[in-house]
């Protein structure tokens, strides 16, 4: 059962993922299609004021050519009328067919040589303009850390950040309310504050691939005793790779213009998040009396840690989401049991809860798929957290 709820979320993902994809392609096509139609408009125009133009040079060049010509003969009529009645007859004997032929095949040429010349110098500019306008988009965005980012045109060549419009197309957020809380929840740990999440304002996305995919999330979260909300900006790394991991490497309340500082856009996971096993069964009995490894989590202890909720959340969403199954209601989520495992001895027992890296097993319930079991990883390193899953399976 749990590989078969496991291929199935993939493969509802996957069906998810195309559907956003194939949206994108449209109006990639589109957009394609309006600009070769006027590039070939243009294109038409242009060469119609050259032929224009290469007309009205000819007919000028041809009229003093025949001026001249004609000064010439006259001259030549004036000086030796024998000499002349002999060159009219060589040119009567000519081939004129011939002859107009030639002249006909070499203007065509000449046209072919100067329209290939001026195709070739306007996909150079066209290039260098596509190239230089991507420099400048992703100078834009990097210095944002791919925040703020909406109003900026992306460049052709490349996706971009993408905007989700998620009110405009109807588009579940619960997902991206969950990755907001994780933010939140890693300031807490870094910075010792208890800020929560309120709403979400903005999700920018950034799509590298089937596997790995940056979100950029600004919400706004206050903290309980105070009043006044605050802004926060976050950005998660999610990746499948084995396990399916969370990361969060940039969680702050969202900095001034003058305080911003360029950051990379393609954090991730260490090599931890590749290589890392996670167990699929609860602890045994000789394991949980362990008292070196593991803790059993006090119920009061739920409510004070209330990120441990958050944990099983992710882990229960990452297993059945799809945006066309429907939503689940993740307040039915009952948790029974949590017990917190460390590699190291930890004193007192229950410090392992904030412990920098934590194996967290959480039972628990939801209505028509009894009882069940997450196995979360944290691990915090430098300033990143990451959350490594295994995903929720029967119990």
């Amino acid at each position: 059962m749990d590989r078969e709820f496991e291929i199935i979320a993939m493969r509802k993902r996957r069906e998810a993922y195309k559907k956003i994809k194939k949206e994108y392609k449209k109006k990639k096509k589109k957009k394609k299609k309006d600009r070769l139609q006027r590039e070939e408009e243009y294109k038409k125009k242009k060469e119609e004021e050259d032929r224009l133009q290469r007309e009205e040079e000819y007919k000028k060049k041809k009229e003093e050519e025949d001026r001249l010509q004609g000064e010439e003969e006259y001259k030549k009529e004036e000086e030796d009328p024998l000499q002349r009645e002999e060159e009219d007859k060589k040119k009567e004997e000519e081939d004129p067919l011939q002859r107009e032929e030639y002249e006909k095949k070499k203007k065509m040429w000449k046209e072919w040589v100067e329209l290939h010349e001026k195709d070739n110098e306007e996909c150079m500019k066209e290039w260098e303009k596509e190239k230089e306008e991507e420099r400048a988009y992703w100078d834009v965005v990097w210095k944002s850390n791919g925040f703020d980012v909406d109003h900026l045109k992306r460049p052709r060549s490349a996706p971009g950040v993408v905007p989700i419009d998620f009110k405009k197309y109807d588009i579940d957020i619960t997902n991206f309310i969950l990755y907001a809380r994780i933010g939140i929840h890693k300031y807490n740990m870094f910075k010792g504050t208890n800020l929560k999440y309120e709403i979400i304002e903005k999700v920018n996305y950034l799509p590298e691939s089937y596997m790995r995919h940056i979100f950029h999330i600004t919400f706004l979260a206050k903290h309980p005793a105070h009043t006044p909300l605050r802004r926060f900006q976050t950005s998660i790394v999610w990746l499948v790779c084995g396990v399916t991991s969370l990361t969060c490497y940039i969680a702050r309340p969202k900095p001034k213009p003058a305080e911003r500082r360029p950051g990379r856009l393609h954090h991730g996971p260490g090599g931890h998040c590749y290589r890392c096993e996670l167990p699929d069964q609860w602890p045994s009995l000789n394991d949980l009396n362990d008292n070196k490894r593991f803790y059993v989590v006090q119920e009061s202890e739920l409510l004070k840690y209330d990120w441990i909720r958050l944990y099983m959340e992710v882990a229960f969403l990452e297993a059945t989401i799809s945006l066309e199954s429907p939503k689940p209601e993740l307040s039915k989520l009952v948790i029974s049991n949590v017990a917190v495992e460390t590699m190291e001895n930890v004193e007192p027992p229950n410090e392992r809860l904030m412990a920098r890296d934590a194996t967290f097993y959480i039972r628990y319930t939801y209505p028509g798929m009894g009882h069940r079991l997450a196995v979360v990883r944290r691990i915090m390193t430098g300033e990143s957290l990451s959350l490594l899953f295994k995903k929720s399976s029967l119990h």
